[in-house]
């Protein structure tokens, strides 16, 4: 689990639209006449940072639960074929009548 959050991290760090979200989004709550400029980025990034860990971590634990819920639950795996089939007759109904 430790190398899955290393992997992460990592995906996380090189990705660019974090580093745009930085550049684009954080600048407007910036007080430019505080002489803390740096120091205000850095705090905000570190509450970004924060609450991404907390989202990120409910999500994960909740799919996990869930996860191992419909692998042992017959009930739940026929819900699911049955929301796929009808997903699948819905696209195909549509394909079917769908008009240039």
């Amino acid at each position: 689990s430790l190398s899955l959050l290393r992997i992460g991290l990592l995906m996380n760090v090189s990705n660019p639209k974090v580093a745009l979200f930085f550049l684009a989004f954080l600048p407007q709550f910036i007080d430019t006449s505080d002489v803390s400029v740096s120091w205000q980025i850095v705090y905000l990034g570190l509450i970004f940072m924060l609450t991404a860990l907390m989202i990120f971590s409910v999500m994960a634990l909740t799919a996990a639960s869930m996860g191992r819920w419909l692998i042992v639950s017959s009930r739940a795996q026929r819900i699911l074929q049955s929301l796929t089939a009808l997903i699948f007759t819905l696209l195909a109904a549509r394909l079917l009548f769908y008009q240039l």
